[in-house]
């Protein structure tokens, strides 16, 4: 599969609707208007709608077919927008022109009720590498800074029900470390052996998961026969679960600026699909992560 399979015209009836509080953006604006011109989804704009409308008409972009809700506040809008989603109005969530932190909030709104109790929100990253036949997820790069192990287990948990709609039957996880032998110095390679043995008693289901494994030895099997690593899934990883968000932010920067490999991105863990991009995404990567998150609410 590639990722320009996620933009797919749907036929009316079975559009899914997504929420954007404060739409007032060019970025989000073309975004949407592309979205729209490929009869990708049906929209709620949330926001001061003569703001939004000029936005679009100064670019030229035709975005009449969305419905509007006023709110001129950005903490109210994103508590809005989250409304709409736990009343099933609205499908996928997506951050418009907010501060992250007041878009997060209102997620994690435990009056909303967006996540269920003892689940953790996380980032995935869905990546077409060249080279690769298969697509590559990335977790976490935006959103826990140092988890530990029981959240890494949890953070694999939800990228684990994105591989499922995915048709991946048995995911390939590589557990990365900076090297392949456990020292407790680094417990990142502690984290990686230990979440190599719970996956061995089935804490994860049917996966493939083997840790600590540096990242060139995960994706390439060139490196790992030179190493004198006997792995079954070097060279072809599902994915890649990092140590924490340096590590998972730097390889998704090298990933896209320096590769410039086509991503898509989504937050897993709530009860509907979140789009989350940061203004630095390119519009190619905002549309393909709203194209993800209307595939996860299909």
């Amino acid at each position: 599969m590639k990722l320009n399979d996620l933009i797919q015209a749907y036929p009316v009836g079975q559009r899914k609707k997504v929420v954007v509080p404060k739409a007032n953006n060019e970025e989000i604006i073309h975004c949407i208007g592309d979205a729209i011109s490929k009869k990708l989804a049906d929209f709620i704009l949330i926001g001061e709608k003569d703001k939004i409308l000029k936005v679009a008409a100064d670019h030229q972009i035709d975005i009449s077919q969305a419905e509007f809700v006023e709110e001129a506040d950005d903490a109210e809008a994103c508590q809005l927008a989250a409304r709409l989603c736990k009343e099933g109005k609205a499908d996928v969530l997506m951050k418009g022109l907010v501060q992250t932190s007041t878009f997060t909030k209102a997620i994690l709104n435990k009056e909303i009720g967006l996540i269920e109790d003892g689940r953790l929100i996380s980032h995935v990253s869905v990546f077409e590498l060249p080279g690769f036949e298969q697509l590559v997820f990335l977790t976490d790069a935006a959103i826990n800074i140092a988890p530990d192990v029981q959240d890494k287990g949890r953070i694999l948990k939800n990228v684990l029900t994105m591989t499922e709609k995915f048709g991946i039957s048995q995911p390939k996880v590589a557990a990365l470390s900076a090297v392949e032998k456990v020292s407790p110095k680094m417990q990142s390679t502690v984290d990686a052996d230990e979440l190599a043995k719970m996956a061995e008693k089935g804490e994860f289901g049917n996966v493939l998961l083997e840790g600590p494994l540096a990242f060139d030895a995960a994706i390439s099997r060139e490196a790992a026969e030179i190493k004198g690593i006997s792995s079954q899934i070097a060279g072809s990883p599902d994915i890649l679960l990092c140590p924490n968000i340096e590590a998972a932010n730097m390889l998704y920067k090298c990933l896209t600026k320096l590769l410039h490999a086509p991503v898509a991105g989504t937050l897993v863990g709530v009860n509907v699909p979140v789009v989350l991009t940061s203004r630095a995404d390119s519009e190619e990567t905002k549309l393909l992560s709203l194209g993800l998150g209307i595939k996860l609410a299909h």
